[in-house]
């Protein structure tokens, strides 16, 4: 993920050894966004004691694909961070019930929102911290590398917003739909809360992050 999600850098061309930099910052960034859904759906499926494994997953890295060539052909930054090479697995999920298939989608996106709003915050700080006397003296002789951990908490938080958002659409097959026939005021409401944030701070270029 983190090679594909470099070239939404119009700086990364590993054929020319130009902006290999990226390749880590895309790594940490998308792997934050990334991980927080199925970790949190282990352990919720290790309570439950149902099987579950990773694998990979053709559908969601041609989505992936997909995601860097509409974010590069319309010019969206830091763009659209949508597919995951490698997924969970759970073979009996046609076994569990609507309200436990509901409260597994909304347990990791609880906490991948969580997760995202956390590194948004952050980033908040940083300025506020880098302005204040005590640390002002820190923060400038650490200005490059804390700057690149200010790039990686923002991918995270949009990898974050991002998935949730696109989680909740309502489209076949999708997790959102789920959600939706369990609780659909509550659905509404994550739809409507994390769509407004996804337009505003990435499909807006004049508040965008």
């Amino acid at each position: 993920n983190g090679a594909l999600f470099a070239f939404l850098d119009v700086r990364f061309k590993p054929w020319e050894g130009k902006g290999l930099q990226v390749f880590p910052i895309m790594l940490l960034g998308t792997a934050a966004a990334g991980m927080i859904d199925p970790v949190v759906r282990v352990r919720v499926l290790n309570r439950w004691k149902v099987a579950h494994n990773f694998g990979f997953n053709a559908a969601n890295l041609f989505l992936g694909i997909s995601s860097v060539l509409v974010s590069r052909g319309v010019h969206l930054s830091p763009g659209l961070l949508v597919g995951n090479a490698g997924g969970l697995r759970v073979p009996g999920m046609k076994d569990l019930s609507l309200a436990q298939k509901s409260r597994l989608i909304v347990a990791g996106l609880t906490g991948t929102m969580a997760v995202g709003l956390g590194a948004w915050f952050m980033t908040l700080l940083m300025p506020l911290a880098a302005g204040n006397t005590l640390t002002a003296g820190l923060f400038q002789l650490l200005s490059g590398p804390l700057s690149t951990f200010q790039d990686i908490l923002l991918l995270a938080f949009t990898g974050c917003l991002t998935k949730v958002f696109f989680s909740l659409l309502p489209v076949p097959g999708s997790p959102g739909l789920t959600v939706a026939a369990k609780n659909r005021v509550g659905w509404a409401v994550g739809f409507l809360v994390s769509g407004f944030f996804f337009f505003h701070l990435i499909l807006n270029k004049n508040t965008g992050i």
